[in-house]
């Protein structure tokens, strides 16, 4: 009789423990219980009504409604056309994504980091970059280790300007114009000189820098420059630690370069973009690619950048 009562006791407890472990294991397959999805914001939903879209209040179907204005297969965002909107829509149109967080500077949740990340772009890009880091460092930011991740994109002299952001920062008339044979050929040897003749704080000179110099690949009979998330990986090859990353972008490509990113990095990596606030006059046309290329990389599950909370 008590050995019938011990194994009727144990049969209870397995059944309670397998109807817990299925409880879990449905949580764990639907995502019910354990993350709450990221809903649209209304501001989103706002650009589409102002653009005369076609409005949807899911992140799916927002992505597919925005593709429109992405850019096309090969081209640069300096080449896309600009739109012709009445004043009183693009007002409304500037409004939505100042909402979303495409307009205003991005600045850091926290005051200590692992890591500071520079990601290549054109070399006026790049040169805005380093300054806003080198501004939150005056204002008490820190960061163990800079990383740029660039790759060897050709420079253009229609979008880097070189010669003449460098003629900006010399100081001394002993500086070389780095024209002719002197002059960088890619974007990772822009970076080199840009850091190294930008006005920096000297602690901030004292720590460890890595140049991520991505190569480009040979597809379709021509060469394709390297993109964030290639950098990213070329990075990640080398095995960095986990830690804390603070990553520089520039609006409006911060909330797309970060998707990119955190889809990259594991769960060990902490990270927040932070960016200057847009100060002139920017394209529509490369505004709403942003937007685009946003909600095409967009994972719903993993949150918005932390540095756009309030």
């Amino acid at each position: 009789m008590r050995k019938a009562v011990i194994h009727r006791h144990q049969t209870v407890y397995r059944s309670g423990v397998m109807a817990v472990l299925l409880l879990l294991i449905t949580f764990f397959l639907t995502g019910q219980g354990m993350t709450e999805e990221l809903s649209v914001p209304e501001a989103l939903v706002s650009l589409q009504e102002h653009l005369d879209m076609p409005v949807s209040r899911d992140w799916q179907g927002a992505a597919q409604v925005f593709s429109r204005w992405a850019r096309k297969p090969g081209q640069e965002r300096w080449e896309l056309a600009e739109l012709d909107l009445s004043p009183d829509k693009e007002t409304h149109v500037q409004e939505d994504l100042r909402q979303l967080g495409f307009v205003q500077a991005l600045k850091p949740v926290k005051e200590q980091y692992d890591y500071g990340v520079i990601l290549g772009a054109t070399s006026p890009g790049m040169l805005e970059r380093i300054h806003y880091l080198a501004e939150l460092w005056r204002e008490g930011v820190r960061f163990n280790r800079l990383v740029f991740l660039t790759g060897q994109r050709p420079l253009d002299p229609s979008a880097d300007h070189f010669q003449s952001l460098m003629k900006s920062l010399q100081q001394k008339t002993d500086v070389a114009h780095f024209s002719g044979d002197a002059a960088p050929m890619h974007e990772t040897e822009a970076a080199r000189l840009l850091y190294l003749y930008a006005d920096l704080p000297q602690s901030m000179r004292k720590l460890p820098v890595d140049f991520i110099d991505t190569a480009r690949t040979w597809q379709h009979q021509h060469w394709l420059r390297p993109n964030t998330r290639d950098t990213v990986r070329s990075w990640l090859q080398n095995r960095p630690a986990a830690g804390s990353v603070l990553m520089v972008s520039t609006q409006p490509h911060a909330a797309y370069q970060h998707a990119v990113v955190r889809d990259e990095l594991s769960d060990g990596f902490y990270l927040e973009t932070v960016a200057p606030g847009i100060t002139k006059d920017q394209s529509l046309a490369v505004m709403l690619d942003a937007v685009a290329s946003w909600l095409k990389q967009l994972d719903p599950a993993q949150g918005l950048n932390p540095a756009l909370s309030p």
